[in-house]
């Protein structure tokens, strides 16, 4: 996938949709010799999930990673050797998963929640149900009908009629 380097970096510093610590474990790190879990800020925007390097305070440092939330199945995973974990893998990358651990089961809850509704493709489905409920309760596609007027144009609007209705008739 190509993107850009800089525009990532500054959406990961931006104001996160979601955001926690957790700990994380990369796929490929199965070595039963020593903890593999490090603990990082994650912070969930729009559909990317950045993975943090933490500071002494646990904060986001610098982000070492980043997933793109598409195409993808967060699952809990009751099979680990860690209470409230889910993981995240792509069809793609066979039995390859990120792992990550909450601290409790309600955060675990709330990640899996706020991962599976940020795909754009989530986001799409939503749209055609909306639509759908919206035609079938007004008659007409939201989509095409008359365009929506921008709040600025609804008050210009406003402001018009109500500027004609205050100008006296002059009568010939």
């Amino acid at each position: 996938m190509r993107f850009n380097e800089k525009e990532l970096s500054m959406l990961a510093y931006g104001t996160a949709d979601f955001e926690s610590r957790l700990l994380h474990k990369p796929p490929g790190s199965n070595l039963k010799f020593r903890e593999v879990y490090r603990e990082r800020w994650c912070k969930l925007k729009g559909n990317f999930l950045f993975y943090c390097r933490t500071n002494e305070t646990g904060e986001c440092q610098e982000p070492i990673g980043a997933l793109l939330i598409e195409r993808c199945k967060v699952q809990h995973e009751h099979t680990v050797d860690k209470s409230f974990a889910f993981s995240i893998s792509y069809p793609d990358d066979g039995d390859r998963k990120h792992y990550f651990v909450g601290a409790s089961d309600k955060q675990t809850e709330q990640w899996v929640m706020a991962l599976t509704q940020a795909s754009y493709e989530n986001l799409q489905t939503n749209l055609a149900v909306l639509r759908a409920k919206l035609k079938k309760l007004t008659g007409e596609d939201p989509l095409q009908s008359k365009p929506i007027l921008s709040l600025k144009q609804q008050q210009l609007s406003r402001t018009m009629r109500g500027y004609a209705a205050e100008t006296p008739q002059v009568a010939n």
